[in-house]
């Protein structure tokens, strides 16, 4: 078994541990609380422009196309910073 991250891998967990260091503390998860959504508008907007949020949709539907491995990786990084913006929907 391979457990190595591959290029695309290591680049949306660098980006994530990035964007958790710089944006993601305790004190944003408190404010984040007294919002009516819970959902801080800036940091959604950044998941989209990242391309976060196209991540686990198929190519041929726009999206990224990437594995559950990838979804994984992405949620890990996010909850070690205590992000609680929804990324992946519900069906």
């Amino acid at each position: 078994m391979n457990f190595e991250l591959n290029d695309m891998q290591q680049m949306l967990v660098d980006s994530a541990d990035k964007l958790v260091r710089d944006h993601a503390d305790i004190e944003k998860w408190r404010a984040r609380r007294a919002l009516a959504d819970g959902v801080d508008g800036e940091m959604w907007a950044t998941f989209a422009e990242l391309g976060w949020l196209a991540l686990a949709v198929p190519e041929d539907a726009g999206g990224l196309g990437g594995s559950m491995e990838d979804v994984c990786l992405l949620m890990i990084e996010l909850g070690r910073g205590l992000v609680l913006d929804p990324i992946v929907t519900s069906g």
